[in-house]
């Protein structure tokens, strides 16, 4: 999500949101390439993000 300081996306660590920078790539109607701030694995918020804020506890859902 867009911010005032760029790009970033809540990444989940011990349940919790934690706020990430990250450099966006290329985009299509329906992904966007993540091409620095994260890794292979880390497992990110991907619906409810405008709801929390860094530090927030959250319930993962598969």
């Amino acid at each position: 999500m867009a911010t005032i300081d760029g790009q970033q996306v809540f990444k989940v660590i011990d349940n919790k949101a934690q706020a990430i920078a990250v450099a966006l790539g290329q985009r299509t109607e329906t992904s966007v390439e993540i091409v620095k701030g994260l890794v292979v694995g880390d497992e990110i918020v991907v619906a409810g993000q405008f709801k929390i804020k860094d530090g927030s506890t959250i319930n993962v859902k598969s």
